[in-house]
Order: C-alpha cells, then structure tokens, then sequence
C-alpha cells in the first residue's frame, strides 16, 4: 500500500510523504463572519475618502526649454492681469459708497410782470439847459422798472445810458424816424421772458415819455407814417407821456397822439 502511493505521488509529481502533506483547517462559520468583517474594515481604511479631492496636476510636462519658459512667461502675465483686475475691482468697490456726483438741483424760478420804461429823448442844443429836469423825470419813471432810451438827433438809436447831456452841435432831429426804433423796441420785447439766477421776467406792459420839441427835421419816415404806427402802438394799451420844452409845443405832441402832455419850463 505504501508502494502504491508513492507511485502516485511519483506520477503527479508530488512527494505523498506524511510530513510533506499539508492537512487543510476547517474555520468555523462564527469565526468566518469575523474575519470576513476585519477584512472590509481594513479595506475602507485603506480606500481614499469619496469627498477628498485629489488634485491632479494637468499642465503637460514640456521638456524643451524654450517652449517651456514662454509657457511660463504667459502664465505669469494673465496672473498678473487677473491681479490688477482684482484690485481695480476692489478699488471701485470700495469708493462707490463714498463717490458723490454733482448734481445740479433744479430750482423754481418764479415769473415776475415787469413795466419798461422807453424814454424818447430828444438831442439837440436847445435841450441842454434843461438837463437837470430831463434826468429828474427819468430817474423817477424808471426806478425798479426795465427801461430802454432812444436818443434821436440826426439818427435815433437805443441806450441804457441816463446822461442827459446832448453832444450835438446843431439842432437836426428825426422824431419820426425814432417813432420806428420804439415801435421795434416794442415788438422784440413784448411778452418775451427773461431771467437771471433767481428770477425770471416777461415784459407786460409799455409806458413810453418824450421829452423835446416834438419837431422833426431829418427823417426819412413821414408824418403820416409815424402817426398811424404810432396810434397802433396806443391801441395795444401802451401809456404815452410827453414832456415839451414849453407849453407853445403841446399841440404837436397832441397830434401826434399822446394823451397825457406836461412841460419843462415850469414845474412838474
């Protein structure tokens, strides 16, 4: 029998020798669940942990020199470029809170009526000696109001000045010639609004004062023609004053069409 195995053993080459046999252990069912268990524990110890990041290097290994410093040379750049669009950003940030516009608040100007003075002042040699009269009379129908004066002698033209005092050297007057200047006057001041910084104006009424003789002797206008522009400009309810030298020239400025008729030789 023993031949027999060995024979066997022989065949199969394996040595059937009593020490060379391994006996196999049978393990309990028990002890098989712990062991099963230890095995997975160890395993899940060794296992990376599922929200662990693992952070894997992308950037391709280039081994030529050259190509390898531009490479590094372009990241440095956009990491610069990012780093100054990250503190401008800041910047912004944090002075917007504080940045103040100015802004220009609208302010209510209201609108005031106003009454312009339009003074028809005569200069001519014989108006001297009453200068100081002629001044009184301005300075006294023009106080708050908007005036113009139109000094007519050889020609009529409009002024802001108050000096009374007449530099001409002969008596030439064209009165009706500066019948036309008032009437433009009129019209390009009539309900037009103006304003300064706080308020704003618009002209609504008209009072017009001549003061001469009432006399022409240079213009280029008629009689006829400054009378009927003249009675226009009354109808649209525009007061008219003259003032004569003496009370001989009243008749004139009566025709003319004034209403209200005064002198300068006597007081007023």
């Amino acid at each position: 029998m023993k031949k027999k195995r060995a024979f066997l053993g022989n065949i199969f080459g394996k040595n059937t020798d009593k020490k060379d046999l391994v006996v196999p252990t049978i393990v309990p069912e028990s002890k098989k669940e712990v062991i099963q268990k230890e095995s997975e524990e160890v395993k899940l110890e060794t296992c990376p942990r599922v929200n662990q990041k693992v952070q894997v290097d992308t950037t391709p290994e280039i081994s030529d020199p050259y190509f390898r410093e531009l490479m590094l040379e372009g990241q440095k750049q956009i990491e610069e470029a990012q780093k100054a669009a990250d503190e401008e950003t800041s910047k912004v940030v944090k002075t917007k809170p504080f940045a103040r516009e100015k802004e220009e608040r609208f302010r209510y100007k209201p609108l005031i009526h106003k009454t312009m003075v339009i003074v028809l002042l005569e200069e001519s040699t014989s108006m001297n000696e009453y200068a100081s009269r002629i001044a009184r009379i301005i300075n006294g129908a023009i106080k708050d109001n908007c005036y113009c004066i139109i000094r007519y002698g050889e020609s009529s033209s409009t002024s802001k000045q108050t000096d009374v005092k007449s530099d001409s050297s002969n008596d030439k007057v064209c009165f009706f010639d500066a019948i036309g200047t008032l009437n433009e006057v009129i019209a390009s001041h009539d309900r037009k609004i103006t304003e300064d910084s706080i308020n704003r104006f618009q002209i609504e009424h008209f009072e017009i004062i001549g003061i001469g003789t009432c006399s022409d002797n240079a213009s280029t206008t008629t009689y006829e023609e400054a009378g009927t522009l003249f009675n226009e400009l009354l109808s649209k309810k525009v007061k008219a004053k003259y003032f004569c030298t003496n009370e001989n020239l009243m008749p004139k400025a009566a025709a003319m069409g004034f209403r209200s008729i005064g002198s300068l030789s006597k007081e007023y």
